[in-house]
C-alpha cells in the first residue's frame, strides 16, 4: 500500500474513542445539573462535573471528524451529487431512527415531553420542525453544515486557483474564511431556533476539521515534549476556567485546545478494537441514546453505578450488536450505512 493510499488509523482510533465518550456522556446525563428532563434524587458532583467536561468536546470532535473528511472530497462530487448522498447518510437515518426507534421507545416509557401529545404532534413539530428531536439533532445540523461547506469551500478554491498571488499566501485565505464560522458562532448566542443555532454554533468546528487537514504536515510537526507539556498545562488549566466560570467563550477556547489534543497526540496506529468501534460509531450513536430513558424511568433514584453500568455497559453494547445485525441486512439504509461493512475493517 503506498504512502498516499495508507489508511489512517488516528481517525479511526479517534472516532472510536469519541463514540465512547458521548456514550458515557449519555449514560451519565441524568446527574448533569444542566439537564432537566428527569430528575434523580441522587446527586453526585462528580458526576455533573464529569458531564460537563465530555460537553466540551464530544460534539466538536464529532463535527470536527466530518470536516477533516469533508475538505479531501468536496471538490470531486457535484452539488447535487452531495445532496443526494447526504439525504441517504444522514436524512434517512434522521427520520426512520425517528419513526421506528426513539419515539415508540419514548411513548412505552411515557417520556414527560410527550405528555399531551399524539404522535402526529410528536413528529411533525418534534422531528420534522426539529422542536424536540432529542440526539438526533446532529443529524439535521450536519445535512445543512455540509451544504454550506461545499459553498464555502468551493469560493476558497476559485479564489485560490484563479489568482497566483493569492495561492501563495492560502494561509492568510484560510484566516479570512475562518472569520465567517466566528460570525456564526456570535450569532449563535442571540438565535433562538434550535436547528440553525446548532448550524451556527458547530459550523466553526467542522471548519476547524478542514484546517486540521490542510495543516496536518506542519501539526506533526508539534510532537515534540516542549509542546506537549506546553499544551497539557494550558489544557489543565483551560478546563478548571472552564468549569469554574459561565463564559461561553472560554468554553470554547478550552474545546478547541482539547479537540486540537486529539489530532496531535493520538496515535496513527491500528488498534483493532478501536477499529471496530468506529467501524460501527453512526449505529452506536444512532441508537443508543433513547435506551437510557428505559433506566431515566424506572431506575432513575437507584445507586448510580447500577444506571451508569446499564446505560454505558449493557445498552452500549445493545446499540452495537444491533448495529452490527442491521448493518448486514437491506435495513442499513435506515442507519445511513450504504454499503455492506467489511469484515476486515482495517484494509
Amino acid at each position: 500500500m503506498s504512502t498516499a493510499q495508507k489508511r489512517n488509523y488516528a481517525l479511526d482510533n479517534i472516532r472510536a474513542i469519541a463514540i465512547i465518550v458521548v456514550v458515557l456522556g449519555h449514560s451519565i446525563i441524568l446527574y448533569s445539573s444542566d439537564w432537566g428532563a428527569y430528575n434523580s434524587a441522587v446527586y453526585y458532583p462528580f458526576l455533573d462535573y464529569l458531564k460537563k467536561f465530555i460537553n466540551l468536546f464530544q460534539m466538536p470532535l464529532f463535527f470536527s471528524l466530518s470536516g477533516y473528511l469533508f475538505i479531501q472530497q468536496y471538490q470531486k462530487k457535484s452539488y447535487l451529487h452531495l445532496i443526494s448522498n447526504k439525504s441517504i447518510r444522514l436524512l434517512v437515518p434522521y427520520i426512520s431512527v425517528a419513526l421506528l426507534w426513539m419515539i415508540p421507545i419514548k411513548l412505552i416509557v411515557s417520556y414527560p415531553g410527550y405528555d399531551g401529545k399524539n404522535f402526529a404532534d410528536i413528529f411533525l413539530k418534534g422531528i420534522l420542525l426539529c422542536q424536540d428531536n432529542g440526539h438526533l439533532w446532529y443529524l439535521p445540523c450536519l445535512f445543512i453544515i455540509f451544504l454550506i461547506s461545499k459553498l464555502l469551500f468551493s469560493l476558497r478554491t476559485k479564489l485560490i486557483s484563479h489568482n497566483t498571488k493569492l495561492k501563495a499566501k492560502s494561509e492568510w485565505i484560510d484566516i479570512l474564511f475562518l472569520l465567517i464560522p466566528v460570525a456564526f458562532l456570535f450569532l449563535s448566542f442571540k438565535m433562538p431556533v434550535p436547528l440553525f443555532k446548532n448550524v451556527l454554533k458547530y459550523y466553526i468546528w467542522f471548519y476547524w476539521g478542514g484546517i486540521l487537514f490542510a495543516y496536518r504536515e506542519q501539526i506533526k510537526k508539534l510532537k515534540t515534549k516542549f509542546v506537549m507539556a506546553f499544551l497539557i498545562l494550558l489544557l489543565i488549566g483551560g478546563v478548571f476556567l472552564a468549569l469554574s466560570c459561565s463564559s461561553k467563550l472560554i468554553s470554547e477556547a478550552v474545546s478547541l485546545i482539547i479537540v486540537t489534543c486529539f489530532y496531535i497526540f493520538i496515535p496513527d496506529r491500528e488498534c483493532k478494537t478501536l477499529g471496530f468501534i468506529s467501524q460501527y460509531s453512526f449505529g452506536i450513536y444512532l441508537l443508543h441514546s433513547p435506551l437510557i430513558y428505559i433506566t431515566f424511568t424506572y431506575l432513575k433514584d437507584e445507586n448510580p453505578l447500577i444506571v451508569i453500568g446499564l446505560n454505558f455497559l449493557v445498552f452500549g453494547a445493545v446499540s452495537l450488536l444491533l448495529s452490527i445485525g442491521i448493518s448486514k441486512t437491506p435495513l442499513k439504509i435506515l442507519i445511513g450505512m450504504k454499503y455492506t461493512v467489511k469484515k476486515d475493517f482495517s484494509k
